[in-house]
């Protein structure tokens, strides 16, 4: 049985998707293999079963990756500098 993703769980899901994709690539370009890989793997996979769930336990492990994301926020992708869509309950 797949469970109905609510409006809220999915801008978290694609928050935490965002942050993900940006952290991975930077994780590559770094050269941080496969210790780094492992453990981001490993948060946004536990992220994910939560969001979908809709436990708030999902804002902790988000919150790791914005944390992690923070060394990069010179790049141009940086998903802090589009708004506030990269972050679940704020207002744009």
């Amino acid at each position: 049985m797949t469970a109905k993703i609510t409006p809220p769980a999915a801008a978290l899901l694609g928050a935490g998707h965002r942050w993900y994709g940006f952290l991975q690539q930077r994780f590559e370009e770094a050269g941080r293999m496969p210790k780094y890989h492992r453990m981001l793997g490993e948060t946004y996979g536990r992220f994910v079963v939560h969001a979908e769930h809709g436990d708030r336990v999902a804002m902790d492990y988000l919150e790791w990756m914005r944390v992690e994301a923070q060394q990069f926020d010179g790049h141009p992708d940086f998903p802090g500098r589009r708004g506030t869509q990269n972050r679940p309950g704020a207002s744009a």
